[in-house]
């Protein structure tokens, strides 16, 4: 099985459009970073938050909510497309924009990473960055996209995704989506 890391490729990066969330009280971001970190559904706990952009001019189907974790949102194209793949691995949760934009609520964590196997920068004996990925093909979930663990926690430096996934946004023509082979285990 193939699996990709995904990525948002548009070009220079200024001019894709890029969103954050609206209101940056201390506590209210703890308590999102805090949901959106669980691996169950928020069950419109999160439903309708507002973003804004903050930068960039061009629309693709694909962008980044910037709030220090790897966090995608998607247009209702983007969400048409996938949403048949992705029905129990995912969770759209809308956001409050004047488009119709949804953030991607990755449910399915993985401990598959090969440890022994993959190349990272560590901080006070603590991995901090993960530069190449490496499984164990026994623990890969079979669902198309996932998140894994890393030191007993959510690695937040990367989303990963299937070939099932990888075909569906090549077969729906979706842009904005980058995909970097990890391998094939």
């Amino acid at each position: 099985m193939k699996i990709w890391k995904l990525g948002i490729d548009t070009g220079k990066r200024d001019d894709s459009q890029q969103y954050q969330l609206v209101n940056r009280d201390k506590l209210f971001l703890l308590d999102f970073m805090r949901k959106i970190g669980m691996t169950e559904k928020q069950n419109r706990m999160l439903d309708n938050l507002p973003v804004h952009i903050i930068r960039g001019r061009k629309e693709y189907d694909i962008s980044y909510l910037w709030n220090g974790v790897d966090l995608y949102l998607v247009n209702e194209k983007a969400k048409n497309s996938l949403a048949c793949i992705l029905e129990e691995s995912v969770e759209f949760i809308p956001v409050k924009n004047e488009k119709k934009l949804y953030l991607l609520n990755i449910l399915c964590v993985a401990d598959a990473l090969d440890l022994n196997n993959i190349k990272a920068k560590f901080y006070e004996g603590k991995i901090t960055y993960i530069k190449k990925f490496s499984f164990v093909k026994e623990k890969l979930p079979r669902v198309p996209i996932f998140k894994v663990m890393c030191e007993g926690r959510i690695y937040t430096g990367a989303v990963f995704v299937t070939e099932d996934f990888k075909e569906n946004v090549d077969k729906n023509e979706l842009i904005g989506f980058r995909f970097e082979e990890v391998g094939d285990f």
